[in-house]
Parts: structure tokens; sequence; C-alpha cells
């Protein structure tokens, strides 16, 4: 997984080193914005895979036992 975090792309946009250190990148690994890390075609994750959406997550949560007031609500 470590290997995987200092995946850079051909395109550098969306994706730093922790605190701005490049040395940090080794040793860290780069931290990916939401359109390099989802990117359409270009983005971090394996074929198949995905980074879960707001509703992936609200599907889980459901599953887990709370209420889609608790999930969708606004007054948390």
């Amino acid at each position: 997984m470590a290997e995987n975090l200092r995946w850079k792309p051909d395109t550098s946009r969306d994706i730093w080193c922790p605190q701005g250190d490049t040395g940090r990148c080794a040793s860290e690994g780069r931290l990916y914005g939401w359109r390099a890390a989802a990117g359409s075609g270009a983005g971090i994750c394996p074929d198949g895979w995905l980074l879960p959406t707001d509703g992936d997550w609200g599907q889980l949560e459901m599953a887990m036992g709370m209420s889609e007031t608790e999930v969708y609500g606004t007054n948390w």
C-alpha cells in the first residue's frame, strides 16, 4: 500500500506532498485531491475499484442500522 501512495500520474494537478515538502513524499506518500484520485480513467484506483461516493457511504450507514433521516439529514 505504501508504494501505491507514492504513485504520481503524468499530470501533477491536484497532487501534493505532505506540508508541501517533496522530501516527505518518499517517506509518507503523496496526497491526492478528488480529481487526481477519482479522475476519469486516470485515477489512482486499480481497474474495477472506485472511491466511495457520499451515496455509497449512505448505503453502508443504512446497512449498519442508521435511518435514512440520520444518514441524509442536515441537522447534526
